[in-house]
Parts: C-alpha cells; sequence; structure tokens
C-alpha cells in the first residue's frame, strides 16, 4: 500500500517562559494507506502533540511532515484547514458535540465550510451508524455511545481518507467501547486510514500495529 504519512526526524517545542521543552524528538514514522495504527505511551509520552500534528492542528518546530507527500510546512493556515476539512476527520474523547444543535446539524456542521449542502450525506450517514431515529434529538438527549457515533458521522461527512481518534473510547462503558471499535474496523474494511491515540493495551489489540512513545521518543 502507499505510503499516506511519513513524518522525517520530526520535532516539537514549547516555551514555558525562557525554558524549551522538548516534546517530540526525532520522530520518524511512515503510516500505510489503509493502516489502523494504535499511538501508545504514557501521560506526557508526547502521543498527543503528535496526533495534533499529524492531524494539521499544530506545525512541527523541526523535521518534516508529508501528507500524502505534500509537505506540511510550507502549507498556509487556509491550506491547512482545507486539509483538515477534507482530508482527516477527527474523533475526541468527549464528543465535541454543539449542545443547542440537532444529532442531523452536529454531522452535518463540516459543510457548513464548504459551499454544498450535505444534509442528505449526513441522513446517510446516520443511518451507517445506527441513529436515523436520534436526527432530531439534541446531545444531551443521546447516551455516550450514541454521542460518539454522532461524532464518527460527522467526520466522515467530507468523505475524508483519514480518522484520527483521540482514545475514542474513554468515556464510554465496555459495550458501547466495543460498539465503537467495531465502527472503527468497518470503516477501515472500507479501506478507511484509522489512527488511534490510547493508553490501553486491549485498545491497541484492534490496530494491525502499534507506534509506542516514551517520553518524545519512539520506543
Amino acid at each position: 500500500m502507499p505510503i499516506i504519512i511519513e513524518t522525517k526526524k520530526l520535532k516539537k517545542d514549547y516555551f514555558l517562559g525562557d525554558i524549551k521543552v522538548e516534546v517530540l524528538k526525532d520522530i520518524s514514522i511512515q503510516i500505510s494507506n489503509g493502516e489502523f495504527v494504535a499511538l501508545m505511551g504514557p501521560s506526557g509520552s508526547g502521543k498527543s502533540t503528535l496526533m495534533n500534528v499529524l492531524g494539521c492542528l499544530d506545525k512541527p518546530s523541526g523535521g518534516e511532515y508529508l501528507l500524502e507527500t505534500v509537505n506540511i510546512e510550507n502549507q498556509s493556515n487556509d491550506d491547512l484547514a482545507q486539509i483538515r476539512n477534507h482530508k482527516i476527520g477527527f474523533v475526541f474523547q468527549t464528543f465535541n458535540l454543539l449542545p443547542k444543535l440537532t444529532t442531523l446539524q452536529n454531522v452535518a456542521l463540516p459543510s457548513l465550510y464548504g459551499d454544498t449542502d450535505l444534509t442528505h450525506t449526513a441522513k446517510k450517514l446516520l443511518e451507517k451508524v445506527s441513529l436515523s431515529d436520534r436526527a432530531n434529538h439534541k446531545p444531551n438527549e443521546l447516551s455516550g455511545g450514541q454521542r460518539q457515533r454522532v461524532a464518527i458521522a460527522r467526520a466522515l461527512l467530507m468523505d475524508p481518507q483519514i480518522i484520527l481518534a483521540d482514545e475514542p473510547t474513554g468515556n464510554l462503558d465496555s459495550k458501547s467501547g466495543a460498539e465503537i471499535m467495531e465502527i472503527f474496523h468497518e470503516l477501515n474494511k472500507e479501506g478507511k486510514t484509522i489512527i488511534m491515540v490510547t493508553h490501553d493495551p486491549d485498545l491497541a489489540k484492534h490496530a494491525h500495529r502499534t507506534i509506542y512513545l516514551k517520553d518524545g521518543m519512539l520506543v
């Protein structure tokens, strides 16, 4: 399979006053199109920072990040916004749904940044995650597992090739968590590239491959 993500000696530094904190140190990885990869590491290992860089939410301080052979360092903020909207879908532990919007409106939200009404696509995606009967419900009327399924449907709206999931079952009971992982497996079978941040070894077993980080370095 072709390489969809490649980093070369990737670095990410932050400054606390005059003190430089090296969060990522010389991270070189390759992820193939269609892979299911887990990013694992203890708290403070840099896995969430790496995910932010891979998701074009942040730029590296050094090294290279190539997304489909495009060097992210050379992209403007507008370019990065387009990449995030069309190439990458995000699923977060806290769901990040807007409380005043219905389920359908939350799923259709990414289309607000474009010129196309994707309400019909949003309805199809709610069918895909078995939530058609909750289209007009608000997030506070849904269970945690249902909210995460809404978040997954929203991540799929623009048909991205890459899904980044940050502790996607962290706020769920074991039954709901298993249902969410089954959805990820189905998406992966359909060809989506899944990158999942987790601290749970049992969850990481769902992935084809696990990338371990400790103290900002590959283990």
